[in-house]
């Protein structure tokens, strides 16, 4: 493992030659300014930022190590001040709500092991492959991104922490199955898997305009501070269609269960619809709107409605003012209205 991890340093950061041997970058930039109106905690705005930077590099089969794809990534995050002060919501209004740091996102290695069959390791963003809901990807409050069933009752190795995990992929057309195993403490990288572990799988399929996919999780937090054991399943439906108005639209179900002792989130539900071609044309905008529910152990529900207005511009520009309303923040506090202005910025 130490051999592997050392080569794809030395690939990634030492070879100056690595994007000129058919290596590439990608990466985004975003801004935002999250103003909340009325209710939760207080009054008052917050301005916060990321940026994410990744390299892939193609390498060719060699002694040690077969054909694949090696890929860095790093992420930097920062903001004036914490965004739970404000709404105090456990949907939280955007997923930028991160600490001040910079850190590895991804430092991965990825190979065909067979026909079909893929499989990776090293540092990864797991919610990259798993418990994605592609329709929501306008939405930006954190029920729209991973079921908050699975992601509030474990610490998820995703952003802003990515951990350190391995996977396999098998994929034929339509149809699909993962199974994977990360750590279970990826803000701590050091931990590996001392600090417990996810166990997650999914599995999916498409057949014409409909898509439907199911995962489960285990996850044992070992000396994972705030967490408790847990194991739970999700489903996520999604229907596509074409309107006579030339406007691609699809609507989307995300619904998941946590067993978890004691418990704090047994279950979690969004629905929601995304149309593009709202006012412009050459699909450059889009209008987004969905409701994200939480059921809290012995506390009144919380319950999210987010509209987003996105419009692209300048090629790989985006401008997306949104806004929020949630009911009863963390089951305790009065209602609250968000507004979001979030620019962005894709290479």
């Amino acid at each position: 493992m130490k051999r592997l991890t050392l080569r794809l340093i030395l690939c990634l950061i030492l070879s100056p030659a690595a994007l000129a041997a058919g290596g590439t970058w990608s990466g985004y930039v975003k801004l935002e300014d999250v103003y909340n109106l009325h209710g939760g905690k207080k009054i008052g705005n917050i301005l916060q930022g990321a940026t994410r930077i990744t390299a892939t590099y193609p390498i060719f089969g060699s002694e040690y190590v077969p054909d694949g794809i090696y890929k860095l990534g790093v992420l930097g995050a920062t903001h004036n001040r914490s965004q739970s002060s404000y709404t105090a919501a456990i949907q939280s209004t955007t997923l930028l709500n991160v600490q001040r740091e910079i850190r590895i996102s991804n430092l991965s290695y990825e190979t065909n092991l067979a026909p079909y069959i893929t499989g990776r390791i090293g540092i990864m963003d797991l919610e990259t492959y798993y418990d994605i809901t592609e329709a929501a990807s306008y939405l930006y409050n954190t029920a729209f991104v991973n079921a908050m069933a699975l992601d509030k009752n474990t610490q998820l190795a995703s952003f802003p922490y990515p951990g350190i995990g391995a996977m396999v992929e098998l994929r034929n057309n339509q149809n699909y199955a993962l199974l994977g195993l990360y750590q279970g403490n990826p803000q701590q990288l050091h931990t590996f898997l001392y600090h417990g572990y996810m166990l997650i799988s999914e599995a999916g399929t498409k057949v014409s305009h409909f898509a439907v996919k199911a995962g489960a999780w285990l996850y044992q937090a070992g000396a994972t501070p705030n967490y408790n054991n847990a194991l739970g399943a999700y489903f996520i439906g999604q229907q596509d269609w074409r309107t006579d108005s030339n406007r691609d639209m699809v609507a989307f179900m995300q619904f998941a269960y946590s067993n978890e002792d004691p418990k704090y989130i047994p279950y979690s539900l969004t629905l929601g619809v995304n149309s593009n071609n709202i006012f412009l044309n050459n699909n450059n905008d889009w209008l987004s709107a969905g409701i994200g529910k939480i059921w809290l152990y012995n506390l009144p529900s919380e319950v999210v409605y987010e509209l987003s207005y996105v419009i692209r511009f300048c090629d790989n520009w985006y401008l997306s003012p949104d806004l929020q309303y949630v009911v009863k923040p963390s089951g305790l506090y009065h209602n609250a209205t968000v507004f979001l202005l979030r620019l962005e910025y894709w290479f």
